[in-house]
């Protein structure tokens, strides 16, 4: 909806939309530890969620499809099949990202929002682009090497259109992007 409103605005009338979805870090690790958690309690095995791992009821309907074999497509068109083996992880991070991506896009459809384009985060990085604006922000004099990790001075970007009134860390001292 914003994006048909700002589409509206512009001369050409052209707005292109995109969406990435996060299929990498810390938190799709939990969210792939979680349908295995979900999915072993579904066998039956007595198994509390650690306070990091994913509560809701969505991560059971996951594991429950992961562990009946059944297939979900990917944006990029290719299937996940699962085997219902819950050793390999990663499958199961591939098929709990797009699990959740199918059913965000059937809420946002039935929202009327649509996008252009759809990259997946890890995408970003293979491709080099996350390490590019890095580096771009780094020549710019807006970033600062503090405490092992890599801070962006967010108060110094109000000409990006970046408002905020501190520092963020994008670099963490494990060497990952926040």
């Amino acid at each position: 909806m914003l994006g048909q409103i700002f589409s509206s605005r512009r001369r050409d009338g052209k707005l292109l939309e995109s969406s990435i979805t996060n299929d990498a870090g810390v938190q799709i690790g939990n969210l792939a530890e979680s349908i295995k958690l979900r999915a072993r309690q579904l066998l039956g095995e007595d198994i509390q969620l650690p306070d990091n791992a994913y509560h809701g009821e969505y991560v059971i309907s996951i594991a429950q499809d992961y562990l009946d074999k059944k297939p979900v497509h990917a944006h990029d068109g290719t299937v996940i099949e699962s085997q219902g083996n819950l050793n390999d992880t990663e499958t199961i991070r591939r098929y709990g990202v797009a699990y959740l991506r199918n059913e965000q896009d059937d809420d946002l459809a039935a929202l009327g929002v649509k996008f252009d384009n759809f990259y997946l985060e890890s995408s970003l990085y293979a491709s080099g682009r996350v390490a590019a604006a890095v580096q771009a922000m780094i020549q710019s004099g807006r970033t600062e090497e503090k405490e092992g990790a890599l801070w962006l001075n967010t108060p110094a970007c109000k000409d990006l259109g970046i408002i905020d009134d501190k520092p963020r860390v994008m670099r963490k001292v494990d060497g990952t992007f926040t």
